[in-house]
C-alpha cells in the first residue's frame, strides 16, 4: 500500500525525537502495521535523522542516535 509522504513525516514526527511516541500506540491510533512503522523508521535513521532503534528512553539512546541528535541541535 501507498501512503502519501505527508503522512509518513507527520508519522516520523511522533517517532523521532523530541516526541519519542511507541510504535506500539502510533499502530494502533493509525491503524498500521508496526512493522510498516519500524521500516519507515529505519529508513529515516539511514538517511540520517536520530531515530532510536527501539522505544528508547533519552538515557537508552544509541552512540549513533546521540550523535545525530547532537549535530541536530547543532545545527539549528
Amino acid at each position: 500500500m501507498n501512503y502519501s509522504p505527508e503522512l509518513k513525516e507527520a508519522l516520523l514526527r511522533r517517532m523521532l525525537p523530541p516526541n519519542n511516541e511507541s510504535i506500539s500506540k502510533i499502530a494502533k491510533e493509525e491503524g498500521l502495521s508496526e512493522q510498516t512503522l519500524r521500516n519507515w523508521r529505519d529508513k529515516a535513521r539511514k538517511e540520517g535523522y536520530a531515530a532510536p532503534g527501539r522505544d528508547a528512553a533519552p538515557d537508552n539512546r544509541s552512540t549513533l542516535d546521540r550523535l545525530l541528535l547532537f549535530r541536530w541541535s547543532s545545527s539549528c
